[in-house]
């Protein structure tokens, strides 16, 4: 909160007197005390923390379309991006591991896994990975969760680099768009289209030198063609566009 990344600066934030009068705080805990609350936090309190999370979500939506401030409460198609980052640390911080860090080649880190609301920019989820976990490490369970809790009558349109492209995802993707009222459309990496806007779709538009033999059955992805700006050259065109 207000940019603290500690529990001793969490302390320095919450001890400040105009703080402390706008919420009411009467004591501010010691740091210790923080600490040893932060030890006693189990899974099951992870879990009801992350619905209680969008919960809140849900009623901040209805909110903001009583307000006439968004609709994406009531929007039949939602835009969600899935990706990855990468968090250096400098200590021994617990689950950290050496990995990818283009930032930091060979220091500890944690390698995060994230998906985001493209309308509201809004991070929808969060799953903290150690550093030396790939891309698309437990990216099925991360959509199962994240699904579960978007509304029903959302056409979900996913997005994601070539990172996560498993076939793992693509089943579930498969499974998710068959059940009536929650359709899904995997696509490859670019903006949406604007409303009006025709893109064609192209069969197998998703290039990868992947074997896809071992899929049961073909499957069709939703390829956005992008227009070459005038500040873009021919040479840094993608294939394709």
């Amino acid at each position: 909160m207000g940019g603290a990344r500690s529990i001793s600066q969490c302390v320095v934030l919450w001890s400040d007197g105009v703080l402390q009068r706008i919420a009411g705080w009467l004591r501010i805990p010691d740091e210790s005390t923080v600490g040893r609350l932060f030890k006693e936090v189990s899974e099951r309190h992870i879990g009801e923390l992350k619905t209680l999370v969008h919960e809140v979500r849900k009623r901040v939506w209805a909110r903001a379309l009583r307000a006439g401030r968004s609709r994406i409460a009531i929007q039949c198609q939602q835009w969600v991006d899935a990706d990855s980052s990468v968090k250096t640390v400098y200590g021994k911080q617990q689950g950290t591991a050496k990995g990818y860090n283009p930032h930091k080649r060979g220091a500890p880190s944690y390698h995060p896994l994230l998906a985001f609301c493209t309308d509201t920019k809004e991070i929808l989820q969060a799953w903290l990975r150690t550093g030396s976990a790939y891309t698309s490490n437990g990216i099925v369970e991360f959509m199962k969760q994240l699904l579960a809790q978007l509304p029903d009558y959302h056409h979900i349109v996913f997005r994601a680099d070539s990172g996560f492209f498993v076939g793992a995802l693509m089943d579930l993707l498969d499974a998710v768009r068959s059940v009536p009222g929650r359709p899904t459309t995997p696509t490859a990496s670019g903006p949406p289209p604007r409303p009006g806007s025709k893109r064609p779709r192209v069969r197998w538009g998703w290039r990868t030198s992947r074997p896809t033999t071992s899929w049961p059955t073909p499957r069709g992805f939703n390829v956005p063609y992008w227009p070459t700006t005038h500040t873009e050259s021919r040479s840094e065109r993608r294939p394709g566009a």
